[in-house]
């Protein structure tokens, strides 16, 4: 009797790991738009980059770095989940 009930508790709670996997979807989706707004921010900076001062030049490649630590930070978190879910 224990040992079903230990052996049903511990599925069910090995099986609720699922439950976060729309939140990685979620985050795959946001690493998508984030990559979208660099293209955005390049494409808009370009015909302006000859007329910029070194202060805004400086203000977008920290900008860029900022969205590339970011989407950095959600593959790390996104792998580390991958190795979560699909453990059996």
């Amino acid at each position: 009797m224990r040992e079903t009930l230990e052996k049903n508790l511990e599925k069910g709670l090995f099986a609720s790991r699922w439950f976060i996997a729309p939140v990685y979807i979620i985050l795959a989706i946001s690493l998508g738009i984030i990559t979208l707004k660099v293209i955005q921010e390049f494409i808009h900076v370009v015909p302006e980059m000859f007329s910029m001062t070194v202060r805004e030049v400086m203000l977008f490649v920290l900008h860029v770095v900022d969205l590339a630590l970011v989407g950095n930070l959600i593959l790390m978190i996104i792998f580390a989940g991958m190795k979560i879910l699909f453990l059996k």
